[in-house]
């Protein structure tokens, strides 16, 4: 569910639904889905969200590969930490918890003007045993897991602190941190000599359990500094290890609000307590952490990490992703500007650019061929007829296949465009991304060949041209791809062209599937029945007369059928793979990418059914609905990768100076 299909589409559902109905509705089907085989696959996929070795951070003797994680509250009995752990984090928290059940006095509410979500002031959860059960149900995390332990209401201090020491007993196999949430020893008044004795029993109890675990506690964002003060002097001598702020703030209505409304006070005690005890406490900072500046925000307020929670309801999943590379665009801001490399000599992402160019060509002289003499000599010597006697047999047969072969010429000088674009602009500073869109689609694009000996019709110009960019195809696979996404400008607001940008996101990922599942019927169709009932109607004939006729007609036209649909999946899959990979704010080349390498295919498509009088309504409305949302989605997608804010890093693009920092 990333933020093109979340945003636009399952957020306004879910919305619908009660706050705890949609969330267990949202965690049990991504929980589901990362539990399956395939599962992690197709989170990746979708998301390509891991985050890049130059993010990683130290802490608590853990090593955490992005500073951005989950925190307590939004997964509380961990039914999707698997799956939440693959969002480009660096750490999930799940709670909070407590040793015996604790029901809701209340319903949470959602409150979407101010972004906000209406909680009890409990910790409202199944138990502790609930938890363990769970977390011993699914495989481990590939990042630290932490749970935020509570304790019950109105408890008092040692009574407090047996409770959180017996869960942590329980909980040490599978977890690496613990944070202890305060709140009801704040809200209860505990004294100076409470506050200690409670803090050296934990202390006590954190020193016996294996494998070792860092404790930290966690405050309200609107707890008193004052009070941190007192607290931290009392915590950081008995190895307490780090602090979190997060819990929400108190409301009129004795509820806590999670979300925007403790945005400031999060971050204004995170100032604060960094000013007072700098590196001494490590800090993890959240609340309201709804956009990439907030984070960026945090952190440099004082914050080593960042915790999300309400950020992932309302701005999307597509949160830490964005932050990081939000983190990754600042840190290149910060580095000393340095010159283009100009290397000379072979690259091996030429070989992927001379293979665009070469698709350009082929296509080129492919629909020149078609719109003119449309057969070959070879395909006059394998039907044993001459081009006049094609035409004698039925004036529509020619101008038929000529519709098949200019589409096909149109399909491969988009595919074409897309690969020169991609080496040009990705594949040159080896990001891994652009690596993995080429040979997915360029797999498939050469694998389609066989489909052309499925009615025993051999294409010697097909087998030529697919022998000549083969290699280029394996040397350009050659070069390592490892280096972090371009970063034209960090994407620090959720505003309106992001919001824009998702729904032309969403038309352009829809726009490859569709490519992709016309171009698999239309190959299936090419080499099972090759006609479909349009195709006779053009024609005024049947397949049997055809084939009483000719017995080689039909393999010569299904032939171009078949290429036809393994060119269009090939397209499809790198158009898919760039909308759901490519997209960032200020990429304008990207946009550029996709608007040139449609604009042959649908000249191709529809310009040669206009000109052969091929106007049948349904065979050509596929067509017309990709044009349209084509030009929809590059409408939608322009503010927010080529507007006039974009124009600089267009700029250094075409200076050939690369955004990131190389880590080839």
């Amino acid at each position: 569910m990333p933020d093109w299909s979340y945003l636009p589409l399952f957020r306004p559902a879910l919305f619908r639904l009660p706050p705890e109905r949609a969330r267990d509705l949202t965690l049990g089907a991504i929980g589901w889905l990362a539990s399956r085989s395939i599962g992690p696959w197709i989170i990746e996929l979708a998301g390509h969200m891991r985050s890049a070795d130059a993010l990683k951070r130290r802490a608590w003797c853990l090593t955490f590969a992005s500073p951005v994680g989950i925190g307590a509250g939004l997964d509380p009995q961990a039914m999707a930490s698997h799956a939440l752990a693959r969002f480009g984090v660096g750490f999930v928290e799940v709670g909070p918890v407590t040793l015996a059940p604790v029901a809701a006095t209340a319903p949470i509410v959602r409150d979407v003007a101010h972004q906000a979500l209406r909680y009890p002031d409990l910790p409202v959860n199944d138990g502790v045993r609930a938890l363990t059960a769970q977390l011993a149900r699914i495989t481990p995390l590939p990042v630290p897991l932490g749970v935020r332990l509570a304790h019950r209401p109105a408890a008092d201090p040692e009574s407090a602190a047996r409770e959180q020491s017996a869960m942590m007993r329980d909980l040490a196999p599978y977890t690496s941190f613990f944070t202890l949430d305060c709140a009801g020893g704040c809200d209860a008044g505990w004294t100076a000599g409470e506050w200690a004795l409670y803090l050296r029993l934990i202390a006590q109890a954190a020193r016996t359990i294996a494998p070792a675990q860092a404790v930290l506690l966690c405050l309200r964002p609107d707890v008193h500094v004052a009070r941190v003060d007192h607290l931290l002097d009392t915590a950081i001598p008995l190895g307490i290890s780090g602090l979190v702020i997060g819990g929400g703030v108190r409301d009129s209505r004795h509820t806590r609000l999670i979300g925007r409304p403790a945005a400031r006070a999060s971050l204004e005690l995170v100032r604060q307590i960094h000013a007072r005890w700098g590196e001494r406490i490590t800090i993890i900072g959240s609340g309201g952490v709804h956009e990439p500046g907030d984070a960026l925000a945090l952190l440099a307020a004082g914050a080593s990490l960042v915790q999300l929670c309400s950020g992932l309801i309302y701005a999307g999943p597509g949160l830490p992703k964005r932050i990081n590379e939000a983190l990754l665009a600042r840190e290149k801001a910060n580095q000393p500007e340095r010159q283009p490399v100009r290397r000379w000599g072979w690259r091996p992402w030429l070989a992927i650019l001379l293979l665009g160019y070469g698709m350009i060509f082929g296509g080129g002289l492919a629909w020149l061929i078609a719109a003119t003499r449309v057969v070959l000599p070879y395909d006059e010597a394998f039907v044993q007829l001459s081009r006049r006697e094609l035409a004698a047999l039925n004036p529509r047969l020619l101008p038929f296949m000529a519709h098949d072969r200019i589409t096909l010429a149109g399909t491969m000088i988009s595919i074409g465009v897309l690969y020169a674009q991609l080496a040009l602009h990705a594949l040159r500073y080896g990001v891994h991304w652009a690596q993995r869109a080429v040979r997915a689609s360029a797999s498939v694009g050469f694998a389609s060949f066989f489909l052309f000996l499925g009615f025993g019709y051999f294409d010697p110009l097909h087998a030529f041209v697919s022998l000549l960019l083969l290699p280029l195809f394996l040397l350009g696979m050659r070069q390592p791809a490892s280096a972090t996404p371009i970063i034209p400008q960090p994407d620090l607001a959720n505003d309106v062209t992001w919001r824009s940008a998702l729904w032309g996101q969403l038309l352009f990922v829809g726009l490859g599937i569709g490519l992709v599942l016309a171009g698999s019927a239309i190959a299936v169709i090419g080499v099972t029945s090759v006609f479909v009932p349009e195709d006779l109607a053009f024609l005024q004939t049947t397949r049997a007369e055809l084939h009483a006729i000719n017995p080689r007609l039909v393999a010569l036209v299904a032939h171009d059928r078949a290429g036809f649909g393994g060119a269009l999946v090939s397209n499809g899959l790198a158009v898919l793979l760039t909308a759901l990979w490519g997209i960032r704010r200020g990429a304008c080349w990207v946009w550029w990418t996709l608007c040139l390498a449609g604009l042959p295919g649908f000249i191709g498509a529809l310009g040669v059914h206009l000109t052969v009088g091929y106007t049948d309504l349904w065979h050509v409305s596929p067509a017309l609905a990709a044009l349209g949302v084509y030009l929809l989605g590059l409408a939608l997608l322009y503010p927010y990768l080529a507007g006039n804010r974009a124009a600089r890093s267009c700029d250094h693009l075409r200076d050939g100076v690369c955004p990131v920092p190389d880590h080839r």
